[in-house]
């Protein structure tokens, strides 16, 4: 977490959404409008930049590490094509002593030359096996199993 995020919640009361009490039904609304907003490129949250790719055409990559897969996916002849924060899968989160259903958005959908999918997250190593990633990633791979797909997770690892 960075400087400015750190002073921006150091006091919890400075945000809006502190001490509200949200029904599931109000959570899984949030979460659903904020990951559609994303999908379609109209929700921007923090840094980034735009990319141009021939294999994927112009996209808003959240981190350098983004930047980097897309240039690894685009320099690779065996990669047809890819987008960027293709679907959205739904999971569910236990929060307060309840399961809430929220949205997650992985970042590549990858087709290669011979038909096969890999849908791709891109994430540093030590975020991998947090509890939040082991919920989405579980959904993730059983989405890949209902579509015939891949799921890979790329760290740092994979960028190099």
């Amino acid at each position: 977490i960075g400087k400015l995020a750190q002073e921006r919640y150091a006091d919890p009361t400075s945000n809006p959404m502190f001490g509200r009490n949200h029904s599931p039904e109000s959570r899984e609304k949030m979460s659903r409008t904020r990951s559609t907003r994303m999908a379609k490129g109209l929700y921007r949250r923090g840094r980034g930049s735009y990319e141009e790719f021939t294999k994927c055409g112009r996209i808003f990559c959240r981190s350098t590490w983004e930047k980097r897969a897309g240039e690894i996916l685009q320099g690779d002849s065996q990669v047809l094509s890819f987008e960027h924060e293709p679907i959205s899968i739904g999971y569910y989160r236990h929060e307060s002593g309840r399961d809430n259903l929220r949205h997650y958005i992985p970042d590549f959908l990858v087709t290669y030359v011979d038909g096969k999918k890999v849908l791709v997250e891109v994430k540093p190593e030590c975020h991998v096996n947090a509890e939040i990633n082991k919920a989405k990633f579980a959904a993730a791979r059983k989405r890949c199993t209902e579509e015939g797909w891949e799921f890979q997770v790329w760290t740092q690892k994979e960028l190099t």
